[in-house]
C-alpha cells in the first residue's frame, strides 16, 4: 500500500460542467508503514490505482473519487469515493486542508479539528473549500469487469441481488432494472423488454473472478462483456452534449423480494417515459465494518441502496414523472427513512434532512454553526446551521 497526497478537483457548487483533472504537487508526509508516492492521479493510475481527483474551476473545491461508482469498487479492496461522502474504509483519508467561510486555512484530521474532519466525510460541501488531501490507497494489479445484460423477471431480479450480496467482497456491482434500449449488441426482439443492465467489477485474478461471477452467468445473460482488463476500460467516453433531465428518489432496502421485483416491473411497464429505471446497488463490505457514527455517512449497515429515476421532457411533463417516482418508491419502502445525500437533487431541505439520522443531522448542524454560521456554503445539499 502506498500513501498518495495530491491536490485536485471537487464539488462545492452545483454545476457538474466545472470539473477537470489537475495534477499537483504532494506535501511531505511522515506516516509509519507507508511511503510517499507520486504527485498526481496520473501516477496513481500508472501503479494500478483507479483514482480520480477533481477540482471545480468556479470555486476551487476538491473532491477525490475513484472513477465510477463506489459499488463497483469491489467491496473489500478499495471502495473509494468522495471524501465528502465518507464511505471509504480501504480508501483511508488521513487529513484534509480546508478553507473555511471566514477565510482560515485549517488542517484537519482525527486529532486536529476532529469535528470538522468528521463532518466533511459525509456532510458534502457545507463546511468549506477542501484544497488538499492526505490519503492511502491500495494498488489494483488485476481487474475483471464490464457490462452484463440479463432478462428481467421477478425471479432473475431476486436471484441477481441475492447472488451479488452473497458474492465475495472482491465483487461489486450495480443492477439497473429497465426497458432495454436499442443497443446494437442486443437482439432486436429484446428492445423495449425488461432487462437487468448490470455493471460488474472484480478485484483480483481472473480465475477467481470467474468463480465469483458464475452464479450470475448461470442466469443466461443476453450479453456478457465482463472480461479482464484495465479498470478504466469499463467506462466508455461520455457524450458532453447529453444532458437529460430526470426526477429521482434514493432509498435504502434490506432485501429485494419477489413482490418488490414484481412491483418494479409493473411500474416500468406502465410508464411511457423515455427512460425509467430502478437502480439497485449491493452495499456491505469494507464500508459496513465502520460504525455508523464514525463519519457523517451513517447508513453503513444498509445492505442495498436503491435509486428510482425517470426522465422527463419539459416542465409540463415533470409532475407526472415525479408522481411515478414517488409511487414506486413508496411501494418499495421497507422502513428505512434515510437516503444517499449525493443523490438528493431538487427535492429541497426536507429531503436533505431525511438523508441523515437525527443524531447525525444535529451534530452536522452544530458543526455548521461553528464553521459557517452565515451559511456561505449553501449551493449544495444544504445543512442549515443550528
Amino acid at each position: 500500500m502506498k500513501l498518495y497526497e495530491t491536490r485536485a478537483r471537487c464539488v462545492l457548487c452545483a454545476s457538474t460542467d466545472l470539473y477537470e483533472a489537475v495534477p499537483l504537487q504532494p506535501m511531505p508526509i511522515a506516516t509509519p508503514n507507508f511511503t510517499v508516492a507520486a504527485p498526481s492521479s496520473d501516477a496513481a493510475f500508472r501503479e494500478g490505482v483507479p483514482l480520480g481527483i477533481h477540482q471545480c474551476r468556479a470555486c476551487g473545491h476538491l473532491q477525490v473519487t475513484s472513477y465510477g461508482n463506489p459499488e463497483l469498487q469491489y467491496r473489500d479492496y478499495i471502495y473509494t469515493t468522495s471524501i465528502s461522502l465518507g464511505l471509504a474504509e480501504h480508501f483511508r483519508s488521513y487529513a484534509a486542508e480546508i478553507v473555511t467561510a471566514d477565510g482560515r486555512i485549517l488542517m484537519t484530521d482525527a486529532k486536529t479539528e476532529p469535528d470538522l474532519f468528521w463532518a466533511i466525510r459525509g456532510g458534502g460541501g457545507n463546511f468549506g473549500v477542501v484544497t488538499r488531501f492526505k490519503f492511502a490507497l491500495q494498488p489494483l494489479p488485476e481487474f475483471t469487469g464490464g457490462m452484463m445484460v440479463l432478462p428481467a423477471t421477478p425471479e432473475t431480479i431476486v436471484a441477481f441481488m441475492d447472488a451479488a450480496l452473497a458474492a465475495p467482497e472482491s465483487l461489486g456491482g450495480i443492477a439497473n432494472v429497465m426497458p432495454a434500449p436499442p443497443m446494437p449488441f442486443l437482439p432486436a426482439d429484446v428492445h423495449g423488454k425488461p432487462i437487468i443492465f448490470a455493471m460488474l467489477a472484480f478485484a483480483g485474478p481472473a480465475s477467481e473472478a470467474d468463480k465469483a461471477l458464475a452464479p450470475i452467468r448461470a442466469m443466461k445473460p443476453l450479453a456478457d462483456m465482463v472480461k479482464p482488463g484495465p479498470y478504466m476500460s469499463i467506462y466508455p467516453p461520455e457524450d458532453p452534449n447529453y444532458h437529460p433531465t430526470a426526477v429521482s428518489k434514493t432509498m435504502f432496502m434490506d432485501r429485494v423480494s419477489h413482490d418488490d421485483a414484481t412491483n418494479m416491473l409493473g411500474f416500468l411497464a406502465e410508464s411511457d417515459a423515455p427512460v425509467r429505471v430502478v437502480q439497485l446497488r449491493p452495499l456491505g463490505g469494507a464500508a459496513s465494518r465502520v460504525t455508523n457514527d464514525a463519519t457523517a455517512y451513517a447508513h453503513r449497515d444498509a445492505p442495498i441502496m436503491a435509486n428510482v429515476a425517470c426522465f422527463y421532457v419539459g416542465e409540463d411533463d415533470k409532475p407526472r414523472r415525479a408522481k411515478w417516482v414517488a409511487d414506486l418508491s413508496q411501494a418499495l419502502y421497507q422502513g428505512h427513512d434515510g437516503g444517499y445525500v449525493n443523490f438528493v437533487n431538487e427535492e429541497g431541505p426536507d429531503a436533505v434532512r431525511a438523508a441523515y439520522p437525527d443524531a447525525t443531522y444535529k451534530r452536522l448542524q452544530a458543526i455548521k454553526k461553528r464553521y459557517d454560521p452565515a451559511n456561505l456554503f449553501r449551493l449544495n445539499q444544504n445543512i442549515v446551521p443550528a
